[in-house]
């Protein structure tokens, strides 16, 4: 009869195994392979019997010789059905692993069975189960690896820990760059995934990406913030590891986002000469137009600093970007301001440069004509003109306000004239407050004496700057104005004292 009922279980005639199981047959019985009659039925899919064995008291603890219970067995081959019927008969097994420490929700999540996946969460396996030897994969590891991005969301749902690693230290976000599964990578991602967590060897995810040669998750990564600049343990970076394997669209994404090209390996060679020597023509080629342009960059905040127009137009028609900063982190913009060339400004508006684009110490091109103003009597560009092609203005101030405007002559020394204006004189434009602008003052005889600052006060008065008379306004609590062009009437008409310079008085 033992013989029959697992010949029955393995054809599937569930009429032959009711009356087996009415009959009082040893439902535990093994055949020659060490199976029961319920593995036999769960491996062949056969629901009824599985269900009459299951309603009749067989054991769903039994394992396989390579310790698969029949619930594992269910979940691996993606049987909804059984793998349903079996949680809800024996929920204490749906954690319990095969011979190889891989749990029922590792091998559904491995081979993208959702359903199963679902029923063992809702069962509750746990989501963080790790495998207790080879790759010690988690089941959101294990779905990330094989791009089952549903899953990932599913299992994330389910609160998975996406900082968890395998024995490499490979967490889910690098096993799937690792492979290319953009999917899997923007869900991990979006839940919160660290992109810039690193493996055992202390290879950074757009690394792994890199030395894979998966493009597409480069690019994606470098999107999300990645470093473009991002180096392996050994010291190669991104781009130079890809510049060695010839992999020219990834070089070009990384000089796309700023890759710095000049970042030597451990025997000093630079990304363009490990590709010339293994014969990365295109991938050189892409380096040394880079290396040119940079050159050319650096070239124009020279030319810029100079005043050099034609230079700069010569830079700008080879592809220099006009808005790119020199190794100080200073923009051909503000260079050209600081130096008073108002051609070069002019030329380099006109090219695309961007007014408002600070340097590495918060400079802007309209601040820089104020320093040209403590070395230089020369003008040079109104920051009205600035801002009217585009520096950022402030509001304008209240219509029929009365504000006083003061002037010093010196350091500390406030003199008596003032002028009461009231409302907004027609000559004068808001500026924003962030730029610490500048007013032109004339002499008595009509010539531009100097620049003086022009800053933001609560009062008529206010402390000059540091060797540097000041001109404050009033107009309205954190204004900042400037003059649409030059002031008719001078604001002193008292001779010039002997040894007093024009930058001393305005």
């Amino acid at each position: 009869m033992a013989i029959a009922l697992a010949k029955s279980c393995l054809e599937g005639d569930l009429a032959v195994v009711q009356t087996l199981i009415d009959a009082g047959v040893n439902l535990e019985i093994r055949d020659d392979d060490g199976d029961t009659p319920l593995l036999i039925a769960t491996m062949k899919g056969h629901v009824g019997i599985v269900r009459a064995l299951v309603k009749a008291k067989a054991d769903c603890s039994v394992v396989r010789a390579n310790g698969a219970s029949p619930l594992l067995i269910a979940a691996m081959y993606g049987n909804v059905d059984l793998t349903r019927l079996l949680i809800n008969a024996n929920k204490s097994m749906v954690d319990v692993p095969d011979g190889n420490d891989v749990s029922p929700l590792t091998l559904a999540a491995t081979f993208g069975h959702n359903k199963c996946v679902g029923l063992l969460v809702e069962g509750g396996a746990d989501v963080n189960g790790k495998r207790r030897s080879s790759d010690a994969w988690t089941p959101l590891i294990a779905a990330a690896l094989k791009d089952h991005a549903e899953i990932v969301k599913l299992l994330v749902r389910a609160k998975a820990d996406l900082s968890l690693a395998d024995e490499a230290g490979q967490t889910a976000l690098m096993a799937a760059c690792i492979n290319g599964h953009l999917d899997s990578i923007k869900a991990l991602v979006e839940a919160g995934a660290d992109i810039s967590a690193v493996d055992n060897n202390d290879d950074p995810v757009l690394i792994l990406a890199v030395q894979r040669k998966q493009s597409a998750v480069v690019s994606y990564l470098l999107e999300e913030g990645c470093s473009p600049n991002a180096c392996r343990a050994d010291g190669c970076t991104a781009l130079y590891i890809a510049a060695q394997s010839g992999c020219s669209e990834i070089v070009k994404l990384l000089l796309d986002r700023g890759a710095d090209t000049t970042i030597p390996d451990a025997d000093g060679k630079l990304p363009s000469e490990i590709a010339k020597a293994n014969g990365h023509k295109k991938c050189a080629a892409l380096l040394d137009r880079t290396r040119q342009t940079e050159r050319a960059e650096t070239s124009l905040v020279a030319a810029a600093a100079d005043g050099n127009q034609a230079i700069v137009r010569d830079l700008l028609g080879s592809g220099a970007d006009p808005n790119r900063p020199n190794d100080q982190g200073r923009t051909p913009l503000i260079a050209a301001a600081i130096g008073s060339h108002s051609d070069v400004v002019e030329l380099l508006l006109s090219r695309g440069a961007t007014i408002d684009l600070g340097g590495s110490d918060g400079r802007t091109s309209l601040m820089g004509t104020r320093r040209s103003s403590e070395t230089s009597l020369d003008p040079g560009p109104t920051p009205t003109g600035l801002m009217i092609k585009g520096a950022r203005p402030s509001s304008p101030p209240p219509s029929g306000a009365t504000r006083t405007l003061s002037s010093c002559s010196s350091v500390g020394e406030r003199r008596s004239t003032s002028a009461e204006v009231t409302g907004a004189p027609p000559s004068w434009k808001p500026v924003s407050t962030a730029a610490r602008v500048l007013w032109r003052c004339s002499s008595s005889e009509g010539q531009t004496a100097s620049w003086q600052t022009l800053a933001a006060a609560p009062r008529c008065t206010m402390p000059s700057r540091e060797g540097t008379p000041a001109l404050a306004s009033c107009f309205g609590p954190g204004a900042t104005l400037t003059p649409a062009r030059p002031m008719a009437a001078p604001l002193s008409t008292s001779p010039r004292k002997r040894g007093e310079t024009r930058s001393s008085r305005c």
